[in-house]
């Protein structure tokens, strides 16, 4: 099975304070198979894996460790690097994923809320025209 798997799934358990038990009934899982997910014994089926990283508040490709991800290469402003980096250091999570999972939940909030998107666009379209005229 995936020991990268397993040690992403009892990161994220510990950082939302949860034990085996609660990830399980929040899961629909025993306890015991929480256990044999995290020893590596065990992947869930693609229906638990859902559940799981809704949970944990994360895609189910970044809890996977799915290769389904591309790559990108972006430049950052200074102070959205800070940013970044500072929650970093307070998750222990590395950029590429808490980029990843920024990215995510702005694609969420986008889908729920369409005057958020509305705003959004409005902002894109005001610094693209700020910037044309630099």
């Amino acid at each position: 099975m995936s020991q990268e798997f397993a040690n992403r799934l009892i990161h994220l358990r510990g950082q939302q304070n949860l034990t085996q038990q609660e990830l399980g009934e929040a899961a629909g899982v025993s306890p015991s198979q929480i256990s044999r997910y995290e020893s590596g014994l065990a992947m869930p089926r693609k229906t638990v894996m859902r559940k799981l990283a809704d949970i944990l508040g994360i895609s189910t490709e970044a809890l996977s460790g799915s290769p389904k991800t591309k790559k990108l290469t972006i430049d950052l402003p200074p102070e959205i690097s800070t940013h970044v980096n500072q929650v970093v250091e307070e998750t222990g999570k590395t950029f590429e994923e808490v980029i990843s999972e920024m990215i995510e939940l702005g694609i969420r909030k986008f889908a729920e809320d369409p005057e958020f998107a509305a705003k959004v666009a409005k902002g894109i379209e005001a610094r693209r025209q700020a910037d044309s005229k630099k």
